[in-house]
Order: structure tokens, then sequence, then C-alpha cells
């Protein structure tokens, strides 16, 4: 049987992977969002940058986003909001138990949802991979625990 990933990287590591996943869908989703519009390249520049950047983006231009992708914005920005923290302790080295790992995939997967994802996306298969594994392992460890 093939070693999970929570086996073989750490839960920095695979945080570290999730929110790249992340970006390379918002991204996508702002950048076709935008398309048809007359968009500063200052905001190409801030969309590409990097997650923050994209979030920050979406955070900033929300209504105009809803309005041309008929999004449900307040819930997918209330997700961003929630993905930024994690991404904010991510990037001060902070370390993850494994309850905000799945935390982390299944907002991500949240926010895949509401951009309507494709769920054979190799992407959406790779957070669903961490959320399921992560609770395999939970689950794992309330049932040894019920034992003493």
């Amino acid at each position: 049987m093939m070693k999970s990933v929570l086996q073989t990287h750490s839960s920095r590591q695979i945080v570290g992977q999730l929110l790249d996943n992340c970006f390379e869908v918002l991204k996508a989703f702002l950048e076709q969002a935008i398309k048809h519009d007359e968009v500063s390249p200052e905001n190409i520049i801030q969309i590409n940058k990097d997650l923050m950047g994209a979030i920050n983006f979406y955070i900033g231009n929300y209504d105009f986003i809803q309005e041309q992708t008929h999004s449900n914005s307040k819930f997918l920005r209330n997700l961003l909001f929630e993905i930024k923290h994690y991404r904010n302790n991510w990037a001060h080295s902070q370390d993850f138990t494994l309850r905000e790992v799945h935390r982390i995939a299944d907002t991500i997967l949240m926010m895949f949802d509401e951009l309507s994802l494709n769920i054979n996306n190799e992407v959406y298969l790779f957070v669903n991979q961490i959320r399921m594994e992560s609770i395999q392992v939970m689950s794992l460890q309330l049932q040894q625990s019920q034992k003493y």
C-alpha cells in the first residue's frame, strides 16, 4: 500500500502544497472574471504575484467580481479570509495540527465548490485526498484514545 502524504511530509509542507493549489485555482478564476474588462496591469501583477495578492484583489474588488461571475461572493470572501489566516500562519513558519490540516483542506474544497471546479481536476483530487487522509488518521486516533 502507498504511504500517505501525511506520513511522508510535514504538516507545514502539506499546508504549503494546499495553499499552492488554492492559488492556482483562484488565479485562474480571477483571470477569467476580469478578462472582459479594462483591467489595469497592476491588477494582473497583483493576481499573479502570490496567494495573498490574489485574495486581496478578490476582497478589494468583490462587488465587481460578483457582477462578472454571479458567484456567492460573500460566502467565498469569508472562506478566503480564513485561508488568508492560515496562509499568514504558514508564512510565519508555524506548524499545523492534523485538525488544522483537515480544516484547511476542507475550506479550500469549499472554495473549489463555490468556483464550480471540476471534481476530477487533479488539484481537486489532491486536496480531497489530504482531507480524506486526515479524517482517517483523526478517526484512528479517536479509536485508540477510547480503548484506554
